[in-house]
């Protein structure tokens, strides 16, 4: 309505420029095309204060939304993204699972761990059997035990 009334005006004013009996530079009428084409892109819109009421009419319109809040995300560990199970605009809840990596590097760290701490008990066996104590540690004392699980 309000560009229609526009467009009117800039018509009628072309109009004027150039069905007047008297000669206009060019530089005129392209300044007034101009004023009309700017007044033409002006973006006119309508707004009120919303209130809470029943719906009796539909409105479609266009236009971007922006979320209220946003979250940054971090992942526990390194890895490599093997799934990702939310897309774009999904609903998510404190502790859902959004993503899944690959295990296979934590699987090999966790591996090797393994194998370490299996060749420190074995080390710290030797040092006390050498010492001459029996393979059941029952009979080494607690502070000989701690001084040799520092040491070995």
């Amino acid at each position: 309505m309000v560009k229609n009334k526009i467009l009117l005006a800039a018509l009628l004013i072309l109009g004027f420029t150039s069905c007047g009996g008297k000669k206009t530079d060019n530089r005129t009428a392209e300044a007034t095309m101009e004023a009309a084409r700017k007044e033409l892109n002006n973006n006119y819109v309508d707004t009120m204060m919303l209130t809470r009421s029943t719906f009796s009419k539909q409105v479609n319109c266009n236009g971007r939304l922006r979320a209220v809040a946003k979250s940054e995300l971090t992942m526990s560990g390194n890895g490599i993204l093997q799934e990702i199970l939310v897309h774009s605009g999904s609903v998510v809840r404190k502790g859902d699972l959004m993503a899944v990596t690959d295990t296979e590097e934590a699987t090999i760290a966790l591996n090797k761990a393994e194998q370490e701490l299996e060749y420190a008990r074995v080390k710290l066996l030797d040092a006390l059997m050498g010492q001459g104590y029996r393979e059941d540690l029952s009979d080494v004392p607690e502070v000989v035990l701690e001084r040799t699980r520092l040491s070995s």
